[in-house]
């Protein structure tokens, strides 16, 4: 395999040419930056900040548990009925909860954790830090 420079405007993926075994012909495949790579320090203005989120409708009937790098974007985008078809089906537009995060694998690993807990734990992680779940109110940072 040939590995080409990353473009300019993509700098966290490379190019990689390889044969598809299948049909024979050489063809470009996109490689995402290893894990070492994605860990690497940025400098203090360009450091990313990620949150694991719950989301709830209005009867607090339904939890929605996400992950993202721009909080009051992801929040606006459940509440227009743009972020994902189980916020739109069940309107899911109350943000309730939230964990800012540095690395976006500790985010992640945390999301998943989350995800398995039962309802009963998670409302009682959510009323540690909002005890009447009320919907907080942005700014979000």
């Amino acid at each position: 395999m040939v590995r080409l420079p990353a473009s300019p405007l993509a700098h966290h993926d490379t190019t990689v040419w390889g044969c598809n075994p299948d049909t024979l012909r050489w063809q470009a495949h996109r490689v995402m930056p290893s894990r070492a790579f994605r860990q690497q320090r940025l400098p203090r203005a360009m450091a990313r900040t990620y949150h694991v989120y719950i989301m709830s409708n209005r009867h607090r009937t339904v939890l929605y548990i996400g992950v993202t790098g721009n909080l009051a974007h992801r929040v606006h985008a459940h509440q227009d009925g743009t972020g994902s078809a189980f916020t739109r089906r069940y309107n899911v537009t109350d943000l309730i909860y939230a964990e800012p995060y540095a690395d976006v694998d500790e985010a992640l690993r945390r999301e998943k954790q989350l995800k398995r807990w039962t309802r009963a734990k998670k409302l009682g992680l959510i009323r540690r830090q909002n005890p009447t779940l009320q919907t907080i109110q942005g700014p979000y940072g």
